[in-house]
């Protein structure tokens, strides 16, 4: 068993008690320091040392050890220190040409999921950088916006049936239906909105 300790100045004990070492001996424990200012290495100081916290005291429960040991080991063997909120507070801010670069290779992703990929290092060869967006992607704009209804029209384009048609053509379809036809020819009369539906099997076949 391994607990993971941050060493930042005088934070970790320069000596412990004789017993608690001895003890630490006995069940595997070993002391692994980290670079200074930067704990987010070990992996769970992110989750707010609540791992390192029950694995110490598992392995004290099990061992039967003296209650005056735990809050020592817990305190000496566990401590941990987060400078840094998150591990994306740590990087370099990418170039806006960067920003966007990738923000097209990902097909038009958002900024703030191109951030949780870098960070969690998700996708092979992306730089871990802080990506902004500095101004609205034009792309992005028109793909997102809506094109207003049509506006009613009072007066009608036939006076009688017949008069105009609207006529549709479909296909061919990715699968054939039990008589094989392959195309859909949908008819709407504007006047009466009477609509004939005709299934062809080749395009020629429309009338």
């Amino acid at each position: 068993n391994c607990i993971k300790t941050v060493e930042v100045g005088c934070i970790l004990k320069k000596r412990i008690d004789h017993i608690l070492k001895e003890y630490f001996d006995n069940v595997g424990i070993t002391h692994e320091t980290s670079v200074v200012k930067t704990p987010q290495q070990n992996g769970v100081v992110k989750r707010r040392n609540h791992t390192l916290v029950e694995a110490a005291r598992t392995m004290l429960i099990f061992s039967y050890a003296p209650l005056f040991l735990w809050a020592e080991a817990i305190a000496t063997a566990c401590y941990t220190q987060n400078p840094s909120a998150s591990p994306i507070c740590l990087m370099a801010r990418a170039t806006p040409t960067k920003s966007w670069l990738w923000h097209q290779r990902l097909s038009h992703l958002n900024f703030d999921t191109i951030n949780d990929l870098a960070k969690n290092d998700l996708v092979s060869c992306l730089p871990k950088f802080k990506y902004a967006k500095e101004y609205l992607c034009p792309s992005c704009e028109q793909g997102k916006s809506k094109r207003a209804s049509h506006p009613p029209n009072p007066i009608p384009n036939s006076k009688q049936r017949l008069h105009l048609l609207h006529i549709d053509l479909c296909g061919p379809m990715r699968v054939a239906s039990f008589n094989g036809k392959w195309y859909v020819l949908v008819i709407v009369d504007d006047y009466s909105r009477y609509t004939w539906v005709h299934f062809l099997i080749t395009k020629d076949e429309t009338p």
